[in-house]
């Protein structure tokens, strides 16, 4: 980073599904730009440890976290869009 600390980006495992809920809830708190309210999100500890294992069982989805100082300050996900040959090469890009 420009402040020369290490930040490393990694695949969360469930383990760290309190730490990634933090940051989403944070992250909509501070901004109106993601695609839900703060106010709408009613994810609980157990809700993000099953989408954490599910997204990495995947072969089509992926989610990454960016840790500083061991500490999760960031997410990002990526998702196919569609099951049909077709639609095999588009896929959405979230980040928080």
């Amino acid at each position: 980073m420009k402040n020369g600390k290490p930040c490393l980006i990694s695949t969360p495992s469930p383990e760290d599904a309190p730490e990634v809920l933090r940051c989403f809830l944070k992250t909509h708190e501070e901004t109106e730009y993601l695609t839900s309210y703060s106010e709408e999100n009613h994810i609980t500890l157990e809700d993000e440890r099953g989408f954490i294992e599910k997204q990495n069982a995947a072969a089509d989805s992926m989610e990454l976290c960016a840790y500083v100082n061991g500490v999760i300050v960031g997410t990002a996900g990526f998702n196919r869009i569609g099951r049909y040959e077709k639609l095999k090469h588009r896929g959405e890009f979230g980040i928080s």
